[in-house]
């Protein structure tokens, strides 16, 4: 257990972790504790917010925040999202087949065109902009955590949930030999942390209504963008799973720091 662990780590993050033979049942077991890399990403980023907060203004907390996730959490998450938008730019030739090859050979180039770096400039104002909202209003021990831990648990039943659309490459892999166990270890996982932020940050009844109510559009609207990645793509590939961690993140960000505000 503590190997897949260590895997989970070392496939999510950039720290250098040392690792022996690695088998294929664990490195899918591996997927059971994605929440736990996202329990560590959010607590991080807790720490780099909280010290911030008392020198800086909001917005460079915000920048400082981001420069710290992506130091620990590279530009895995960054690199899928730019790809499936650059797939999804191309113009239709009218013939599906041939339209659904070229968008997975768009994927699969190393070079990021226009449609990937207008998704990666929106999304990091976007995220920006979430953070400096999240902080100024003081939510970031408790949203920083989540966003992070479900963007990791949610996506594993999506996994589960998926058909790949080619027969090699990390996503084909994972989708192959996932099983129920690992989305229900990591569903576990997933809910034990949210129950213990639901206590110690003391949150009220209509706080956990619609806390449960965003996490459950947000995996409803999450599965319906995995339906529509599944019809431009014939399935899903590695990178249209960081597109969708992307979403999770950024999507729990929106809710409780903007649109909790107005309730």
């Amino acid at each position: 257990m503590f190997k897949s662990i260590v895997l989970a780590f070392s496939f999510l993050t950039q720290i250098p972790l040392k690792i022996s033979e690695v088998k294929e049942r664990e490195l899918i077991f591996a997927l059971s504790f994605f929440p736990l890399v996202g329990l560590f990403e959010g607590l991080w980023l807790n720490l780099v917010a909280y010290i911030n907060c008392f020198f800086l203004s909001p917005e460079l907390n915000s920048l400082l925040c981001i420069i710290a996730l992506t130091l620990v959490r590279g530009i895995f998450h960054w690199d899928g999202f730019s790809d499936t938008v650059d797939a999804l730019c191309i113009k239709s030739c009218g013939d599906y087949v041939k339209d659904v090859e070229k968008r997975l050979q768009v994927m699969k180039d190393s070079t990021v065109g226009v449609g990937g770096v207008v998704a990666l400039i929106i999304n990091f104002l976007l995220r920006f902009i979430l953070l400096k909202e999240v902080i100024i209003n003081s939510f970031f021990p408790f949203v920083l955590i989540l966003s992070s831990v479900l963007s990791k648990g949610l996506i594993v039943p999506i996994i589960y949930l998926s058909k790949p659309a080619k027969k090699e490459g990390i996503g084909a892999f994972l989708i192959s030999f996932v099983t129920f166990r690992e989305v229900l270890l990591a569903l576990t996982f997933t809910f034990l942390i949210i129950l213990v932020c639901v206590f110690l940050f003391s949150l009220s009844y209509h706080q956990v209504f619609f806390l449960i109510f965003s996490i459950f559009l947000i995996f409803l609207l999450g599965f319906w963008i995995k339906k529509f990645l599944e019809k431009r793509f014939l399935g899903l590939t590695g990178d249209n799973f960081g597109a969708l961690m992307e979403f999770f993140e950024i999507s729990f960000l929106f809710f409780w720091g903007t649109l909790w505000l107005k309730l």
